[in-house]
């Protein structure tokens, strides 16, 4: 039997490295607003980069042939990026891809993309706690969608890592060797004065702990 050939399917594409903005690649998925879960990120770029224009022109490219072919129309926010407002000459290009595949008629499975280092090197995704600041490049399938109007969407199948930045995991600790708690000011407005506290020895004792 011959196999069904994918419409949505429009080409697959590689980032220009740029900033990772709230990566969620690795680790758990972002179940939020989907309960099966979801590997999600943006990718901070600069438009004068011309690598990034010839970016824009291929997704814009495989979109209107796509809205071309299912009757649509092309709109700005059927593009899978949008302006950086923090940041003037960037855009934010957003991939995704669902943690949990249920096909019809087949079990579901899991899936995560793959991350690796700058020399290809394979990462251990479900270890690394990769926060926003790193350095990479998405690989990605552009994929079209009749839904909400139509558009293009990016399907996240693998990150390569060049800086990498993760999150703070000391839990707010310093490297100083005193075990000291840092002194304070005795006369810090709202302190209560010993003579405030009542003497509750017994409840202490048989408190719920």
């Amino acid at each position: 039997m011959a196999r069904r050939k994918d419409d949505a399917h429009l080409g697959h594409i590689v980032t220009p490295i740029g900033v990772a903005v709230y990566p969620r690649i690795t680790g758990d998925p972002d179940t939020r607003f989907d309960p099966d879960g979801a590997w999600k990120g943006e990718l901070r770029l600069e438009v004068p980069r011309r690598e990034v224009q010839a970016l824009m022109i291929d997704v814009q490219v495989a979109y209107k042939k796509y809205a071309e072919r299912q009757g649509l129309k092309l709109r700005k926010a059927g593009l899978p990026w949008k302006e950086d407002p923090e940041n003037e000459g960037c855009i934010l290009v957003k991939a995704k891809l669902s943690a949990v595949v249920r096909p019809k008629n087949k079990e579901p499975f899991t899936q995560r993309p793959v991350i690796l280092d700058s020399r290809k090197n394979k990462l251990p995704g479900e270890e690394l706690m990769l926060a926003s600041g790193t350095e990479l490049r998405f690989s990605c399938e552009i994929r079209g969608y009749e839904g909400f109007g139509g558009g293009v969407s990016l399907r996240l199948k693998a990150a390569q890592v060049f800086k990498l930045v993760e999150f703070d995991s000391d839990f707010g600790f310093d490297d100083a060797e005193s075990d000291n708690y840092p002194a304070i000011d005795e006369d810090v407005e709202g302190v209560p004065s010993d003579d405030e506290f009542e003497d509750d020895e017994d409840d202490f004792e048989d408190a719920d702990f």
